[in-house]
């Protein structure tokens, strides 16, 4: 093993148990013990993707990584580059989708809300535009010739026919590509779409945030305000009922009413008054709640992705505008960093399930009961193998 390639070997590794093991539990918990919602679709949905990257996309990459320049396989380049690159603008595409279903749940929450099924279409349309325009990898990529060292030559496999020509061959953009304007063309378009969807992203969620400043504002100037207390013939207009002991049981808007000119005016002959919300009341309440956090944890998961994807297709773009300078003085250190680079995507692939698992509290519920249930199996095993057998 070289010296690059220990740190990124060290990474992958740590990538792969906390991908892998992270993301299986979130997609088993979402599909078999979860409300099948639909953001737990969408969350589904990208674990199944980052399971993928962790199980068959960064072995290809480590492969790749351990044979650069001494075995050039060309099936399993363009193979690698397809697939990582129809992962990564699938996921980029449910975000988009999670972030519209959030914002119309928030901002326009009288208007239709997403259904399951057109949940299923939207993702199974992400995926079908992602391999679309992720094919020309096919294309594009392929064995790359370039000089090499004579320290790095004289660890590699000799592609050249004589000692003056070293050269290594290793996936990239394949020489019949290397000076013509398509791959140029096609990484422009890739760092445009991702610099829409991080635009797009962060616009929805700037409007989220400021539907829900404008709501948590409102209440809060309604609290500072005077009013009045209604009187008895209104709060028999709006259906208020007195229950047991002196309990008023009344709609959520004429209880928020109350409750605000009980606060602000102390009356002394509302002193004995106990407003009681209705059921339905609490329901909304507790929904409102439910849908902030929510919002607030695939906000996070966003955030996570969009920042681990943002060195890889920086690095990426610098190998297409400046191959040269990438590639010069490839010293063991300038190595190992561009190449944990070109896998930084894949740590939202281990972030993200501990993000949601951490923050849903529903989540946190069924893993406690799933530990719970696998040691109470174990212990009835080890009970039933010590068990002796009767007497005859």
């Amino acid at each position: 093993m070289r010296a690059e390639e220990i740190p990124v070997v060290v990474y992958a590794a740590m990538v792969m148990v906390f991908g892998v093991v992270g993301n299986s539990v979130v997609c088993y918990i979402c599909r078999c013990r979860m409300s099948r919602s639909v953001l737990n679709n969408f969350v589904l949905a990208l674990a199944v993707l980052d399971l993928a990257g962790c199980v068959l996309v960064l072995p290809l990459e480590m492969t790749l990584l351990h044979h650069r320049y001494r075995i050039f396989d060309h099936l399993l380049c363009v193979t690698q580059r397809l697939m990582r690159t129809t992962l990564l603008i699938g996921s980029v595409f449910t975000l988009i989708a999670i972030a519209a279903e959030r914002y119309r749940r928030i901002c326009h929450p009288l208007s239709g809300h997403i259904t399951l099924r057109q949940c299923r279409v939207a993702i199974a349309g992400a995926l079908v535009i992602a391999f679309l325009l992720a094919w020309p990898t096919l294309v594009i990529f392929g064995g790359s010739t370039v000089p090499l060292s004579p320290a790095a030559a004289a660890t590699h496999v000799i592609v050249g026919g004589n000692n003056t020509a070293r050269v290594g061959v290793h996936c990239g953009v394949k020489d019949g590509m290397q000076g013509s304007v398509y791959p140029t063309v096609y990484f422009t378009f890739l760092f445009v779409l991702f610099f829409g969807a991080t635009t797009c992203l962060c616009t929805l969620y700037a409007l989220i945030a400021l539907r829900l400043w404008r709501g948590q504002k409102l209440k809060t100037d309604s609290r500072t305000m005077s009013a009045s207390l209604p009187d008895c013939r209104r709060l028999h207009a709006c259906g208020v009922t007195a229950g047991g002991g002196g309990a008023v049981d009344m709609p959520a808007k004429l209880f928020e009413e109350l409750t605000r000119s009980l606060q602000l005016r102390r009356r002394k002959d509302a002193v004995n008054l106990v407003i009681v919300p209705t059921p339905s009341f609490r329901r909304k309440r507790k929904a409102a709640f439910s849908r902030k956090r929510s919002t607030f944890i695939m906000f996070l998961m966003t955030l996570t992705s969009l920042v681990s994807y943002l060195p890889y297709v920086i690095v990426s773009i610098l190998f297409v505008a400046a191959p040269g300078l990438m590639l010069a003085g490839t010293s063991a250190m300038k190595s190992a960093l561009l190449n944990l680079c070109l896998k930084s995507y894949l740590i939202s692939s281990a972030v993200n399930p501990f993000i949601y698992g951490f923050c849903n509290h529903k989540f946190k519920a069924e893993c406690r009961r799933l530990v719970r249930g696998l040691k109470c199996s174990r212990d009835v095993e080890e009970d039933s193998s010590d068990m002796t057998p009767p007497y005859p």
